[in-house]
């Protein structure tokens, strides 16, 4: 009785901090609920971690996103096939995949075709920040993701 309990009570404990501990490191994200893909990422190289936009009703795609457009959702964190839900975090920490050279801090938004992370420039859709460097096109880099705004400059 009161050993079960007291074993129980150090399993809960532990799990919680290793839980806590994960969160404090990485955060937690907020999703966008409801969506699945419209298209066959099959073959298009690394695709979880890219902006996505909505293209119809609970439908997303990655190149639909551009820039400027006001559909940007959030970033894929899944690789779905057609008509399979998408996992898309529109706000805290992410990896995201760059498009070209990226600072560290640079306020981001996605590629055209791509939706790979971009410096914002104005008029675009400001998504995120940049919490590491990208030195080029394809690099994986840490961002904390905000919800999509019209970024009009600093």
């Amino acid at each position: 009785g009161a050993l079960a309990l007291f074993l129980l009570w150090i399993l809960f404990a532990t799990y919680t901090q290793k839980v806590l501990g994960a969160q404090a490191e990485s955060g937690g994200q907020l999703m966008v609920p409801g969506f699945k893909s419209n298209s066959s990422y099959i073959g298009l190289g690394a695709v979880r971690y890219v902006f996505v936009g909505a293209t119809a009703a609970g439908q997303a795609d990655r190149a639909a996103a551009v820039p400027t457009s006001s559909s940007v959702l959030g970033v894929m964190q899944n690789d779905p096939g057609i008509g399979e839900a998408m996992s898309i975090a529109y706000a805290g920490r992410s990896k995201v995949v760059a498009g070209a050279a990226v600072t560290v801090n640079a306020i981001i938004t996605c590629q055209s075709g791509t939706g790979r992370a971009i410096a914002v420039t104005s008029g675009d859709m400001a998504a995120g920040r940049a919490l590491e460097a990208a030195g080029a096109d394809g690099d994986v880099i840490s961002a904390l993701l905000f919800h999509p705004v019209r970024w009009s400059g600093a």
